[in-house]
């Protein structure tokens, strides 16, 4: 995840009904976990985030050199008192905030980078949640030792004083958030329609919108590990939601993930924060060679729903569209767990009357697909670009070349950003990539590549907004 960058506006540590103190209550761990290093605040006294007790602060354990910047050995250099070590003990500062608006929310990066890659065992699915303080608090600076990804070595930044280690600390003006209330919600839906969310059953609702294949919240939580949604304090010192997605066995599509918090239900009294005033933070790693190399399809871009208290991003799951169920469910799943909706069955015409819904393998025998027509009610906006797409109408170019379609990101005039995708028969022919702000197309194999622009509707009021380009690659003489 990436360094914090949240402001929520006018609150300051006089305005938070406890001030920031080391947690002592927070439930012991069996094992040595990860220690936190930035301020932190929660958002329900009954629901503590998952920390380790401090008993005090040492730093006794393992010590090693490293760097402050990480995967730079052109940056300074450092001591790093090692994480997961019983001997080295630190915590950022803790206060509870019940009623805190969050204002910039964090996606994690390999999502916005590039759709899940089939050949993982699983893509995961990362959020943060952070807030600006009006008064500074107490965070320990980081030492990056080796490692990346799940390799990763971090420890606090330490100096020696004497025959002791002593910590490296600096005033934050920004903490994370935890809140048990997050909820994640995934469903495979058709692009290009309008769906209406569901604040009850915490989903997406209307005609090509799936049963959920995963929907569940922090307080529901019964166990840890895949398939589990919650939140840690990764290797870092950061807090970060997290759930391993096990994309190698849901039909493929589109998918739409989103993170959402809950009201008041039962046994819980709902979260003591709100995303209704937040903003998403754009993805810093896309420029990475490595991360555009390696992605499957186009750059994916989150939108932000502060009226409905959530915020979404939409992927690609493979290269094909497995059939998809076209009618609703009379019954709503439940709110927590999971449902596969690999096998979702079931549904029912407007009718009532029991309808067979095609599987991942196709239509049940002799029954196709149905086929509905999706029309713009009366009176609808078409939604239109603030930012003009650069792209070429159509030509004919030597494999190799990369054309550019936006010189920064396309927002419509109600707000939605303009998602770019490659026709999915030619997503061997071309690659789209997004860096700085900027959309290209790279024409990779002789073919014709189309490339589909699109933003969903906002509301009933809009009509999606969408454009197509055509190009033709042909091999270089």
């Amino acid at each position: 995840m990436r360094a914090l960058r949240m402001a929520m506006t006018g609150l300051s540590i006089c305005a938070i009904a406890a001030t920031f103190m080391p947690v002592g209550n927070a439930a012991e761990e069996e094992t040595v976990g990860n220690n936190l290093s930035i301020p932190l605040l929660y958002s329900e006294s009954a629901y503590l985030p998952p920390i380790t007790t401090p008993v005090t602060e040492q730093f006794t354990g393992a010590i090693q050199s490293g760097y402050v910047v990480a995967r730079d050995l052109t940056s300074a250099e450092c001591a790093g008192a090692l994480q997961k070590d019983a001997g080295n003990v630190w915590q950022g500062d803790l206060a509870l905030a019940e009623d805190g608006s969050v204002t910039t929310v964090d996606w994690g990066d390999n999502l916005e980078a590039m759709d899940p890659n089939l050949s993982r065992a699983y893509t995961r699915v990362e959020m943060g949640l952070y807030s600006a303080l009006a008064e500074p608090a107490t965070g320990y600076d980081m030492c990056w030792i080796s490692g990346r990804g799940t390799n990763e070595v971090w420890g606090a930044q330490v100096v020696k004083e004497g025959d002791s280690w002593v910590p490296v600390t600096s005033d934050r003006t920004e903490a994370a958030v935890y809140t048990a209330g997050a909820r994640l919600t995934i469903q495979r839906i058709v692009p290009d329609r309008t769906y209406t969310w569901s604040a009850d059953t915490h989903r997406w609702q209307g005609t090509g919108a799936d049963a959920p294949y995963f929907n569940g919240a922090v307080h529901e939580a019964a166990a840890d590990g895949p398939g589990s949604f919650g939140a840690e304090v990764t290797v870092t010192g950061k807090l970060s939601y997290g759930y391993l997605w096990d994309t190698a066995t849901v039909p493929q599509g589109e998918y739409r993930l989103t993170f959402s918090l809950d009201g008041a239900m039962d046994g819980f009294e709902g979260s003591g924060t709100t995303l209704s005033n937040a903003s998403i933070l754009a993805s810093e790693e896309t420029s990475s060679e490595d991360v555009s190399a390696t992605a499957e399809g186009s750059g994916n871009t989150a939108t932000m729903r502060g009226d409905l208290n959530l915020t979404y991003i939409d992927v690609t799951v493979g290269t094909r569209t497995d059939p998809i169920p076209t009618d609703e469910p009379t019954t709503p799943p439940s709110g927590g767990g999971t449902s596969s909706g690999s096998t979702s069955t079931g549904s029912t015409t407007s009718g009532g009357a029991a309808s067979s819904v095609p599987g991942p393998e196709g239509p049940s025998a002799g029954q196709g697909p149905v086929s509905v027509a999706i029309t713009p009610a009366a009176g609808t906006v078409r939604l239109q670009q603030h930012a003009r797409i650069r792209a070429a109408e159509r030509g004919t170019y030597p494999v190799g070349r990369r054309l550019l379609l936006a010189a920064r990101p396309v927002k419509t005039d109600a707000g939605v950003t303009v998602r770019w995708r490659i026709r999915e028969q030619d997503r061997d022919q071309c690659q789209i990539r997004l860096r700085d702000g900027q959309t290209t197309v790279k024409l990779v194999r002789p073919g014709t590549c189309t490339v589909i622009g699109w933003a969903p509707a906002p509301s009933e009021q809009y009509a999606p907004f969408r454009w197509t380009r055509t190009y033709r690659a042909v091999a270089q003489q």
